[in-house]
């Protein structure tokens, strides 16, 4: 009997902490980390959409004007502009909006050089499909370069998982983004466009990327999007680290996700990453399958 004691508590001592902070009104600079200086998000960028201004490189390669507004979201064409959101270090998460039927909150963390970021729907109505469009206007502007996608060529489609933008082909100090639509089974958008999304959306050209899903969701169901983006100043390291996102059984995809439970996971639909268990589970898992060893001995 004290097997299964054992792994409840060790279950118990290995669930991540909750930190609470007090909600702050937007704009607020906490998202800074050693590799990337992120500025502040704003509630509106224009359109009613808030995101995040721009971002400064601090690694190999430089580059300060990676953004010029991006990670700004849009339910069936109306902005997502919260006013306040709960910071905690290097994440925040934004208050809920209502959108008719649908009540949209996200959240945003930052790890080295990759921002991730969850885009939440709840549908409080019937039946129905929520259009979900990601902005993102680069600092590129015209010079903006496609470097790579994953299909292995130039040309960016609803079939490419990912996207490297920069403002050349060759050389340093490129504002170089690695931008992560979706993974391998995942859901996949119906629209992709190398532009932000917005006329109103960005201050120096349309260059981006934008990219729409069709969230279908059945009455009082939540589903959830996750982007990320790795901000880089030199070509070959936004390949790279983009390629990391072929396997998202690996260890890089798993830290990125470590922090979310199974519940949260279950919801994502583009990422097939919720079918893998939380480390504390599959250590409790394992302990389980030790102690029916044990009682079929004894």
């Amino acid at each position: 009997m004290r097997y299964p004691l054992v792994a409840v508590l060790l279950c118990f001592l290995t669930s991540p902490t909750t930190i609470f902070a007090q909600s702050q009104r937007l704009p607020l600079d906490l998202l800074d980390t050693a590799d990337v200086d992120y500025s502040s998000y704003s509630s509106d960028l224009g359109g009613g959409i808030g995101g995040i201004s721009d971002a400064t490189s601090l690694g190999t390669g430089g580059g300060g004007d990676h953004f010029d507004d991006a990670f700004g979201i849009s339910i069936n064409g109306a902005g997502y502009s919260p006013s306040t959101g709960i910071f905690n270090g290097n994440s925040v998460a934004l208050n809920t909006e209502s959108f008719g039927q649908f009540d949209v909150a996200v959240d945003i963390k930052t790890d080295g050089p990759v921002l991730r970021q969850i885009v939440s729907v709840t549908n409080t109505g019937a039946t129905g499909t929520a259009f979900v469009q990601w902005h993102n206007n680069t600092g590129n502007d015209g010079a903006q370069q496609t470097i790579a996608t994953s299909n292995g060529d130039l040309a960016f489609d609803t079939s490419d998982r990912w996207i490297v933008t920069a403002d050349n082909t060759t050389g340093t100090d490129n504002e170089v983004n690695a931008w992560i639509l979706f993974g391998i089974n995942g859901l996949a958008p119906s629209f992709v466009d190398t532009v932000d999304g917005s006329p109103s959306f960005g201050f120096a050209g349309e260059q981006g990327i934008t990219a729409i899903y069709d969230l279908a969701l059945e009455e009082n169901e939540t589903a959830s999007l996750v982007f990320f983006a790795a901000v880089e100043g030199i070509n070959q390291d936004g390949i790279e680290i983009a390629r990391q996102f072929d396997d998202e059984s690996s260890p890089f995809f798993q830290s990125l996700i470590s922090d979310l439970n199974a519940a949260q996971r279950s919801t994502i639909r583009n990422f097939t990453a919720s079918a893998i268990p939380e480390p504390s589970s599959i250590v409790v898992l394992g302990l389980g399958f030790l102690c029916t060893g044990f009682r079929r001995r004894r």
